[in-house]
């Protein structure tokens, strides 16, 4: 299976790229505006895929828990800027936990989902303590230990040792 973002939507492959299906997502209508989209699937558990997309200047977002299965919507974070979706846009599930995901716009997000569905925090933005720069393009994760990431955004490459609380 290969899941890929386009202009045009989401798209699957069940047969390696030979031939390609859209794959409609609720709530959007039926002639959607993609200004970006991203795709990934969970490292622990490739069945699990999240779909991240601004759509007609809206955060939106989309998870599955099975192969070919249904894309399903989930709670967006609050004060999610898509102003520049198309300059800053990535989203990351973390190797150790499909239901740990790491969402970049302007702002750096982390969201947990649990049984009450996702639950966000702006882990870059702060009132107190460690910001780090705007314009997230992509993190990444220690292969060694999986809470240590790096933000990679307009400022450079930020680390943190505790998933996001504390910055260098």
């Amino acid at each position: 299976e290969i899941l890929a973002g386009s202009d045009a939507g989401l798209l699957r492959s069940g047969n390696g790229g030979h031939t390609w299906a859209t794959i409609a997502l609720s709530g959007i209508g039926a002639s959607p505006v993609f200004e970006r989209i991203e795709v990934c699937h969970a490292p622990s558990d490739g069945a699990i895929a999240y779909v991240a997309a601004s759509v007609a200047g809206k955060a939106r977002l989309w998870r599955r828990t099975t192969v070919g299965g249904h894309f399903a919507q989930e709670v967006v974070p609050a004060g999610m800027d898509t102003s520049q979706a198309w300059y800053d846009w990535h989203l990351n599930v973390t190797p150790h936990d499909a239901n740990l995901v790491y969402w970049g716009a302007i702002d750096l997000f982390r969201g947990k989902r649990g049984s009450a569905g996702m639950a966000w925090s702006n882990i870059s933005s702060r009132t107190e303590g460690d910001s780090i720069h705007p314009d997230q393009h992509f993190v990444g994760f220690d292969p060694n230990d999986p809470r240590v990431i790096y933000a990679c955004n307009d400022g450079g490459v930020f680390r943190s040792a505790d998933g996001g609380e504390r910055w260098k």
